[in-house]
């Protein structure tokens, strides 16, 4: 096995393949292009018993940053990203469509299975795009704790394969019916104590306002660092 010290792994703009650059203990540098078939070949493949992740840059789909497990494709730590939009909310059983705004994920999974799991919402401020800078606040409904920890209730998760995959659980998230559990209202709006009342409001809005979110004290990629453990 080669005795390497860090291995980073980037996708090109197709996402068809995958540049892979290996930094070994002995200063050696290396460098090398393959098709993302055969990346994820590679990792599904390997015997080795150890857990060492390869760091992911940018991702297929709305995978923002991610890290493999070397030795088990189905263990991984990945951080996804939802543009505002309109997507369903299921209060106490009654399904309607309201606007959100940009929600990132966070999911640790090991052998398939969901370990741990955040969300929290984002406020771009005045830039166009979602950056490193960009200002991460708590979800703004129900059923997720103050640090952004997703409380699943009784559903049955998914068993994923790998991280692409991790999409799945956010369609299970917007899925699943929420309630006043944790829920937290918007400050400086106290008639929104209820959520039913935020919710009544946003039927009537194109997209949410960004002045009902509690920003938390952390921006995204101070998050996403924190989250893989990374140390500047």
């Amino acid at each position: 096995m080669a005795d390497f010290k860090k291995c980073v792994a980037s996708f090109e703009g197709s996402f068809q393949n995958v540049n892979i650059h290996f930094w070994y203990k002995n200063g050696v540098e290396e460098q090398l292009t393959i098709s993302l078939k055969d990346f994820i070949g590679c990792l599904s493949e390997s015997q080795m018993s150890e857990s060492n992740y390869i760091q992911l840059g940018s991702l297929p789909k709305e995978i923002y940053d991610g890290a493999i497990d070397i030795g088990n494709v189905s263990s991984f730590r990945a951080v996804l990203v939802l543009p505002k939009g309109r997507h369903m909310l299921n209060y106490f059983g009654d399904i309607t469509i309201l606007p959100f705004p940009d929600l990132t994920f966070l999911f640790e999974v090991g052998n398939g299975y969901l370990k741990n799991s955040k969300v929290f919402a984002l406020d771009r401020g005045k830039s166009q795009e979602i950056q490193a800078d960009t200002v991460v606040c708590r979800y703004p409904f129900g059923n997720v704790y103050f640090d952004g920890r997703i409380c699943w209730g009784t559903n049955m998760l998914p068993q994923v394969k790998n991280i692409t995959e991790s999409s799945l659980f956010i369609e299970l998230f917007l899925g699943s019916e929420t309630n006043m559990d944790l829920y937290q209202a918007p400050l400086h709006h106290p008639e929104f104590v209820n959520q039913r009342g935020l919710i009544e409001a946003l039927e009537k809005m194109d997209t949410f306002p960004t002045e009902f979110l509690r920003p938390d004290s952390l921006l995204l990629s101070q998050l996403v660092d924190k989250f893989f453990e990374r140390r500047n």
